[in-house]
């Protein structure tokens, strides 16, 4: 009896610098997923699913933005729990933080609009969507955002 991955990376490798694809594996022979890949991708196939809907590179600081949080439960049962958004500095830090309850249905789906009061703090962060269950497990959606002052207003 055989086993093996068929793998499409493997295939084709990379092709620097135009894009990087053969770096989910960290360890062929013994088939050890990159933990960086792991940790993405054990996200994003969750039974509850959190997306955070904000592609923009940059937050003005002391603004108010508005969020967008798309929430998935795949689950034949409810799920309740808390969304947490978080804005982390580089050292991890959390530097904003809001947090509500959510209710899926079972098989639900479910939209969530936060207001995220951005600091006056500039520079480079992460901002996170992290749903935490009622079994204690979570699912984030994160975001490399830049903070920036706001642009001065011609008179």
């Amino acid at each position: 009896m055989y086993a093996g991955i068929l793998h499409f990376v493997y295939l084709a490798s990379s092709d620097p610098p135009s894009g990087y694809t053969s770096d989910s594996i960290a360890n062929v022979e013994k088939l050890e997923l990159n933990p960086y890949f792991r940790d993405y991708m054990s996200n994003a196939f969750a039974p509850l699913g959190v997306y955070l809907s904000f592609w923009q590179p940059t937050l003005t600081a002391g603004n108010t933005q508005s969020l967008t949080v798309m929430m998935v439960n795949d689950e034949p049962h409810p799920a309740e729990g808390t969304l947490t958004i978080t804005l982390e500095a580089a050292n991890g830090e959390q530097v904003e933080q809001r947090t509500a309850r959510f209710s899926l249905a079972p098989l639900g789906q479910q939209t969530y609009y936060v207001d995220f009061p951005v600091p006056q703090a500039t520079g480079k962060f992460l901002l996170k969507a992290v749903a935490k269950g009622p079994s204690g497990g979570s699912t984030t959606s994160r975001r490399r955002v830049s903070v920036v002052m706001a642009k001065p207003k011609a008179n």
